[in-house]
């Protein structure tokens, strides 16, 4: 009744309806003829483009199979030093067609003109010789400019108004041409500045020279020859001290960026000069007045290897290209960015497309492995600083890292710490340094034969290299008896090489207890830590002490408590007094490196090891268990928490018995102090040390050990008092001598223990009175 009436249907003919139908069928298909005729076209345009594509790759094969080898350089060193045998042919010929040549170069070029078939013997030779220099437009061009500079040198000789009439004399048409307007408008002087400049910019354009890295070197040498006179060393050669490892070379083709770092190959003759000179070096050193001035050691004492890397372009980008294919085959869509070549892997950086989860990249290792053929892969998600993941893959030849270069590397010269450590090189070639005075323990951990000792040699001769005993001072504990025994007799050593488990827990309570002393002393003087007391108080000077343990398991299954607890009271506490801790082992499991040790001990090096629990025991993640031994390592900086692959140094024992011999020759005697390997370590694990338990008023006399008054006489009469006396001269184990001292100095008889220096002895008058 409210609503609306329909509007009347209308009727349309079934005759008009037929001939729409019609026309919109028409319509479809005359649509899908033109998407038939342009998919044909399409398909058409891509066989054309598929086979341009194999062609071109054909050629491209067929030209890096005849440039793999260097053949093109060859044939093109061949046709410059042709070209340059028929130049000077065509120069002495008096044949009527070699005249007009020679005269023509002559009006152009003058005097000048014999530059033409130097230079054409210079690129023969080079490209002859040398496979790793190329020739840009850039570099043809500064040439070219070297070149016409030299001609309007030469040009100047000759005054202005004769200058084109006796031009073939000199610099030819073109040298007039260079130097006329100049001349015109400047005088000789400013002309001869102008080409002067112009021939030093065709220089660098062409031959690389640089002025400022000329005086580089020369700063270099003189701070160099000003360190080694401050301490008081003999004179090194200039080139020894100004060699440094060449800079990674960088070459770019598409989308892909190779970076590689190679070094040179050794010399005979250099080989044999250095065993000369060493010997020299002893035979001078075994005749001279052994005076016990320190004298660092030098270069020549180590071999002159250096690590060659060989890049091979061609197999990276294949490489390249699988994992790039091996990715996309399970829908994962990335972007190779770089490759970088090292000593030991080849890492190749790629960039995930948005939205892709890198669990899905770091699962597939094992199909990297088998698409990429190799023995293991790693996969680094993402890098530390960088939106890229890092594939790394074992080089087919492994170069060889030795000592010598890194410590002529600028990386070394530029750490200034005291206590610097050779590390070696990383994935990208690039050398490592670290400071153990920043990081400020360390823990090595790797299975046998994964290269941990030899870790442990280069980081010993680091820190010897560059200190005095009156700097650094070591004690090092090897319970396996034969790592460590080219380092006894040293002066640096504040006691033999310990071997005994009983002595290693008595060291260690005589670092807690030199720890405390040292807080003491700062805490009395005003000082935070031992740089500050050094620089305050030069006439006290507080060495450094480096504890190395070689194989910690072997103490904590003697006295794991004692271990642990004075392992971990240095670790927390012995940075600002100057000491530092350096713990190996090859058993990283959770009984030997229990949770204390690991959290006090945050800068670690892992070499390959067996599974990935030990893998997460020492770096707290996998990927320990896929390095490939003989030096291999990951370390784990405490400071940032970044972890970095390297490959480390390999150091002989030859080597490191030449060194430790330089120094040994120098100081005849060492300096040892009986009291380190000789101190009670009763109620250590509580948190006493060395006087544990003892009462601050004194001991009674019933108390006191029934050799107490014998012992006694002993020391006042042989002017001393030690451990080791009492055990020798009283036939007594070392925990009741240590005791028996203990008691002494709790009377009053002698003094507390002062590190290396000897206990002060007072005498029973002193107490009586």
């Amino acid at each position: 009744m409210f609503g609306r009436k329909k509007p009347p249907a209308i009727k349309i003919p079934s005759s008009i309806l037929k001939k729409e139908a019609e026309k919109i069928a028409k319509n479809m298909l005359k649509k899908e003829q033109k998407k038939e005729k342009t998919k044909l076209l399409k398909e058409k345009a891509k066989q054309k483009a598929t086979k341009k594509v194999e062609k071109k790759k054909t050629e491209e094969v067929h030209w890096e199979e005849f440039s793999e080898d260097g053949l093109h350089r060859e044939v093109y060193g061949v046709i410059w030093i042709l070209c340059a045998i028929l130049l000077t042919a065509i120069f002495f010929s008096e044949a009527e067609f070699s005249q007009k040549i020679t005269s023509g170069f002559q009006f152009l070029f003058g005097k000048g003109m014999w530059m033409a078939p130097i230079l054409c013997i210079g690129f023969g030779v080079t490209l002859l010789s040398r496979k790793d220099v190329h020739f840009p437009p850039p570099r043809v061009f500064g040439f070219l400019l070297f070149f016409v500079s030299i001609l309007g040198l030469l040009n100047l000789f000759l005054p202005q108004n004769e200058s084109l009439a006796l031009s073939r004399q000199y610099g030819g048409a073109i040298g007039f041409t260079v130097g006329f307007f100049p001349r015109e408008f400047l005088d000789d002087a400013a002309t001869s500045i102008l080409l002067v400049g112009l021939l030093w910019i065709s220089a660098v354009l062409s031959f690389g020279i640089r002025i400022s890295d000329l005086f580089r070197k020369k700063h270099k040498e003189t701070t160099k020859k000003e360190k080694i006179t401050t301490n008081n060393t003999t004179s090194q050669t200039d080139e020894d001290l100004a060699k440094s490892t060449s800079s990674p070379q960088k070459t770019t083709k598409s989308d892909l960026e190779i970076i590689d770092s190679t070094g040179g190959k050794d010399n005979k003759k250099s080989k044999i000069a250095i065993d000369l000179s060493q010997k020299d070096e002893l035979t001078e050193a075994k005749n001279r007045n052994l005076s016990g001035i320190w004298e660092p050691p030098n270069l020549d004492l180590l071999k002159a290897t250096h690590s060659t890397i060989v890049v091979n372009e061609k197999d990276l980008r294949k490489k390249a290209e699988s994992i790039r294919n091996k990715l996309d085959q399970f829908g994962i869509d990335v972007e190779m960015k770089s490759v970088h070549v090292g000593p030991t892997v080849t890492q190749f950086t790629l960039e995930p497309s948005a939205g892709v989860k890198l669990s899905k990249i770091t699962t597939l290792k094992s199909d990297m492995a088998l698409a990429l053929a190799a023995s293991t892969v790693r996969i680094e998600a993402p890098i530390a600083g960088k939106k890229l993941v890092g594939i790394e893959i074992p080089n087919e030849k492994r170069a060889i890292v030795g000592m010598r270069e890194i410590l002529e590397s600028e990386c070394w010269e530029e750490e200034k710490s005291t206590l610097k450590l050779a590390v070696g090189r990383n994935v990208a070639g690039k050398p490592m340094v670290a400071d153990l005075e920043a990081m400020p323990h360390l823990l090595i951990a790797g299975k046998t034969g994964s290269g941990k000792s030899v870790a442990m040699n280069a980081f010993l001769i680091s820190l010897l290299w560059q200190n005095s005993p009156d700097i650094l001072k070591m004690i090092l504990i090897d319970p396996k008896r034969v790592e460590l025994n080219l380092y006894n007799h040293l002066p640096h050593l504040l006691t033999p090489v310990i071997v005994e488990p009983e002595k290693s827990v008595s060291a260690l309570a005589w670092a807690v207890a030199e720890m405390n002393r040292r807080y003491k002393d700062f805490s009395e003087h005003r000082c935070r830590n031992i740089r500050e007391f050094n620089e305050k108080y030069p006439d006290k000077k507080e060495p450094y002490i480096v504890i190395v343990i070689d194989e910690l398991s072997d103490l904590m299954m003697v006295a794991g408590k004692d271990v642990e607890a004075a392992i971990c009271r240095i670790a927390q506490m012995a940075r600002a007094v100057g000491m530092h801790l350096i713990v190996a082992t090859q058993r990283p499991s959770v009984d030997v490196v229990t949770g204390l040790i690991k959290a006090n001990l945050p800068a670690r090096i892992s070499f390959k090891v067996s599974s990935g629990i030990d893998s997460r025991t020492i770096i707290d993640g996998i990927g320990a268990e896929d390095l490939l031994g003989f030096g291999d390592m990951l370390y784990l900086d405490g400071n940032t928490g970044t972890l970095t692959r390297s490959q480390g140094i390999l150091i002989t024992n030859n080597e490191v018995e030449k060194i430790t011999n330089h120094i040994k020759l120098q100081f005849p005697e060492q300096m040892i102090n009986d009291e380190i390997t000789s101190q009670s370590i009763d109620g250590m694990a509580k948190g006493g040390v060395l006087t544990a338990g003892m009462d601050e008023s004194g001991i009674r006399d019933e108390d006191l050990d029934s050799l107490y008054e014998e012992a006694v006489d002993l020391i006042i009469e042989m002017g001393k008092a030690s451990a080791s006396l009492l055990q020798r001269r009283m036939e007594i184990g070392y925990a009741r001598a240590a005791r028996i001292l203990d008691q002494m100095e709790a009377k009053g008889v002698i003094g507390p223990s002062k590190g290396a220096k000897p206990r002060d002895i007072f005498g029973r008058e002193e107490v009586e009175a």
